[in-house]
């Protein structure tokens, strides 16, 4: 997985021409954008952040997957030929719990990120 992390800073304080003419300051560097971009394998990232896969043997109409993410996490459904489910009715019961609804029975896998 790479991880890109922008982060962008201006500081209060201005850098003065006086100053810098005069031997008081240098230059900052305080206002600037930095882009930091590296890989991360999945076990290292908390689990608030990693994929959650979920995995539904039996038929059924309602899945409820507790997920324990600590937030409402986006959902992708697949079918068990991986096929993938276009727009299921996802209910977040909590930040931990969520529920997903078919017209039918049906098993498969959950994707939350």
């Amino acid at each position: 997985m790479v991880l890109t992390v922008k982060h962008s800073f201006t500081s209060p304080l201005a850098d003065v021409p006086a100053d810098l003419t005069a031997g008081k300051v240098t230059p900052s560097r305080w206002n600037a954008d930095h882009t930091i971009t590296g890989t991360v394998e999945e076990n290292q990232l908390p689990a608030s952040v990693r994929p959650y896969e979920h995995s539904q043997a039996s038929s059924a109409s309602t899945w409820t997957v507790a997920h324990n993410m600590g937030r409402k996490p986006q959902v992708q459904v697949r079918s068990v030929g991986g096929l993938v489910v276009s727009d299921p009715e996802v209910q977040h019961l909590s930040d931990d719990t969520l529920q997903i609804i078919f017209d039918e029975p049906f098993a498969g896998f959950a994707t939350l990120t």
